[in-house]
């Protein structure tokens, strides 16, 4: 595994608003994984309202993975950078993922 620091739930939906399978070249469904059709109300475009986009990156693994290292602002991404135990982190990863 490999320590990821990522978005917390706040700023995630602002960071994959423009990218998170928009071009069809990057867009992949994880093996197991399907969204909650039932629960498909929203369409996923550009122009998607905030609460919108909230709710479609909380179906992301960038949300929903274990073990990830959330930040919230710059300095608390740098602290997290810098004083994180990142061996640690990728070893509970591995761990998490391995088949």
């Amino acid at each position: 595994g490999m320590p990821l620091l990522v978005p917390d739930a706040q700023l995630l939906p602002l960071f994959i608003r423009l990218g998170y399978t928009n071009l069809r070249d990057f867009d992949y469904k994880r093996p197991g994984w399907s969204p909650p059709a039932d629960e498909l109300a929203y369409a996923w475009t550009e122009d998607a309202e905030l609460w919108e986009l909230r709710w479609w990156s909380s179906l992301t693994d960038f949300s929903r993975s274990p073990h990830l290292l959330r930040w919230g602002s710059v300095p608390e991404l740098l602290e997290k950078l810098l004083h994180s135990d990142l061996r640690a982190v990728a070893s509970r990863m591995r761990r998490e993922t391995e088949v």
